[in-house]
């Protein structure tokens, strides 16, 4: 979030100027002005952050808890207003959503420098202060030590928030030798083994998801932590409902298989074989798209059932002088989804059919914007696939000059490199 209500043009400058890893200007409009609700390629406002907020507790006013996954300040800002964003986004979150559950986990510009995190550092010591409401005094600790927490919202549910910074590709950090940052994984199972005792199902919610960017398909942790962290739940795959994460500003689902090959060689589980992941979008539109956020619904067992997802157009926002949050899609409505609940399975089913329908894959690629523009990556192996190697692999199986060109592009880049959302 961009604590002033229209960017400066120095932010704007520096904006447009800086590098997003990708090799590419953030934005490559020249931006001469901001709307009142900002503008694509910009950072969020206040008016747009307090619009949001509103929507939130006027579309759902008694949510059973909140889910966030991660980055409340804008790119690029110098400290003072990283310090000044932070404090204006939780105090605005505790006066527009009072005594609601708020389960935050940290994203890489959540700490300065952008990614520049460690255990036990200062920036977890700011962030334990700064959302100090949110983090329950027996989890402070661990927060302080690496980021983490473990809450219980509601009765019967263990949300487990982890800090995906540390896996990083942009992290320096050899993941041969330096096999479980801040103990992390550790602490994941001994978390994981605590619900399973209680018979607690599992969210698990972070900023960076373990698996491939959609723009150029690269990894976005370190592979060796990508394979300990699907290899760690794959013990407690009974009691593991979802995953929720952000980071790539686009609205998306994955399904990897928790039996990683490189781990696991013999075909997957037959329960429970894939873990279900949500990927939300963003608020800022600062990557070409329009803001948006979910409602969940969830069985009296915690699997997921179906997810309403609301946007609103920038564009028409500004033009008119106010937003309209509108319902963008019904999950289960949009793609016929005729299971009485969305787990694994029924994510991978669900890419499976985009490969045979490439309509329903263009729906999908439309939403995962938030109605904005499609993104036109045309295949459906990231859903399942969460490693370079398992990724090409999903490729030579099909016979699509979409997917062979997707391989050419692949094979004229760096060996590494990484995305900075």
């Amino acid at each position: 979030m961009d604590p002033q209500l229209y960017r400066s043009k120095e932010i704007q400058d520096m904006i447009e100027e800086e590098d997003d890893h990708h090799g590419r200007p953030v934005t490559q409009e020249k931006i001469t002005h901001s709307g009142l609700f900002g503008r694509y390629g910009c950072d969020t406002n206040l008016e747009l952050f307090n619009s949001t907020l509103q929507a939130m507790a006027s579309i759902n006013p008694t949510p059973n808890f909140i889910i966030y996954t991660g980055d409340s300040v804008g790119h690029s800002m110098p400290m003072d207003q990283w310090i000044q964003s932070h404090t204006i986004f939780a105090k605005m979150v505790q006066s527009l959503l009072p005594n609601i559950p708020f389960i935050p986990s940290i994203g890489n510009n959540d700490v300065f420098p952008d990614y520049n995190v460690t255990c036990s550092d200062s920036k977890l010591q700011f962030l334990s202060q700064v959302w100090s409401p949110w983090i329950p005094q027996d989890q402070v600790s661990s927060f302080l030590q690496m980021g983490a927490m473990a809450v219980t919202p509601i009765d019967g549910l263990t949300v487990i928030t982890i800090n995906t910074i540390l896996y990083s590709v942009n992290q320096d950090r050899d993941p041969l030798t330096d096999t479980d940052p801040c103990g992390q994984f550790a602490w994941l199972e001994d978390q994981l083994d605590i619900a399973q005792s209680i018979n607690n199902s599992v969210y698990i919610i972070g900023h960076i998801y373990p698996g491939l960017d959609p723009f150029y398909q690269l990894e976005q942790w370190y592979e060796p932590y990508i394979l300990t962290f699907y290899q760690t739940l794959s013990n407690y795959n009974s009691i593991i409902k979802a995953g929720f994460f952000g980071h790539i500003h686009r609205d998306q689902i994955r399904a990897p298989a928790y039996d990683q090959p490189a781990t696991n060689p013999q075909p997957p589980s037959t329960v429970n074989p894939y873990m279900p992941i949500f990927v939300g979008s963003a608020i800022s539109p600062v990557y070409d798209n329009n803001p948006s956020f979910k409602v969940f619904s969830a069985d009296d067992y915690l699997n997921i059932q179906t997810f309403d997802t609301y946007y609103t157009d920038i564009y028409f926002s500004n033009l008119l002088n106010h937003t309209n949050w509108t319902l963008e899609y019904n999950f289960n409505n949009v793609y016929d989804v005729q299971s009485t609940i969305i787990d694994g399975q029924v994510l991978n089913e669900l890419a499976q059919y985009f490969n045979l329908n490439r309509f329903g894959f263009a729906v999908y690629d439309y939403f995962s914007t938030s109605s904005y523009d499609a993104d036109a990556v045309s295949n459906i192996c990231l859903v399942g696939n969460p490693t370079q190697s398992t990724y090409l692999e999903c490729l030579d199986a099909f016979d699509d000059v979409d997917l062979l060109m997707t391989k050419l592009r692949m094979a004229r880049r760096m060996p590494k490199s990484s995305i900075n959302r």
